[in-house]
């Protein structure tokens, strides 16, 4: 392709956006901050994977998704080097074509993430085992919880529950709070669907990153 038309693409993206990179060779996928660029020569990003050497890096493809203003953008690229120094920073070739679509909020993914569910004052060990940008649903496991039967007692329908999860790769829990809009109770465990609602700022931000991720890592295994 010219290379003209390769300086005319415009990257929509800002500083700081989180992006996801799969190094196709090494079935390796990681997340990086965009840092900069020069239109149509190179991409900065911030690598933080210590795995892979400069030299195992130089001239593989690779395959960048990113999520901007609500739609997911991805390009083709391959690797033109690593810098070290002051911090570890993967260069690419600027792209040719661009892909997009946008993202389905109210597809729910599968995802198997540590969590503690407070209800009326109660809080129990939880596994939130699906999430969307709308609400979530969590496994409470109540075989053996000292304060089973006060968490018996706090579940109903449109009642409020917050939701701690320890988000991979983060410092800090994600807290979620919404109503309980689905209960199912056996004997062992509680599973509750919660539709989210006012979720502060970065709350939001922070939830619509994850899901973000999980719909790259879903596209790019049915690529």
């Amino acid at each position: 392709m010219p290379e003209s038309v390769q300086q005319k693409l415009q990257l929509p993206i800002t500083q700081g956006t989180e992006i996801v990179v799969e190094i196709e060779d090494y079935s390796i996928r990681a997340r990086c901050d965009f840092i900069g660029m020069r239109q149509g020569q190179y991409i900065m990003l911030s690598f933080h994977d210590t795995v892979l050497r400069t030299d195992q890096l130089r001239d593989l493809n690779v395959v960048v998704r990113y999520l901007y203003k609500g739609t997911v953008f991805g390009f083709k690229s391959r690797v033109m080097g690593l810098l070290a120094s002051p911090e570890r920073l993967l260069v690419i070739a600027y792209p040719y074509a661009l892909e997009e679509f946008k993202v389905r909020h109210c597809q729910r993914y599968e995802c198997i993430l540590p969590a503690t569910a407070s209800l009326e004052g109660c809080e129990a060990e939880a596994i939130l085992i699906d999430i969307s940008s709308e609400g979530c649903r969590c496994s409470i496991k109540t075989t053996g919880c000292a304060n089973r039967d006060a968490i018996y007692n706090a579940i109903e329908l449109g009642r409020e529950a917050s939701i701690k999860v320890e988000l991979p790769g983060a410092s800090d829990k994600l807290v979620l709070s919404g109503a309980m809009k689905n209960i199912v109770k056996d004997e062992g465990r509680i599973v509750l669907g919660v539709a989210f609602a006012s979720l502060s700022e970065e709350s939001r931000k922070r939830l619509e990153s994850y899901i973000f991720f999980l719909s790259a890592v879903k596209e790019a295994q049915a690529s």
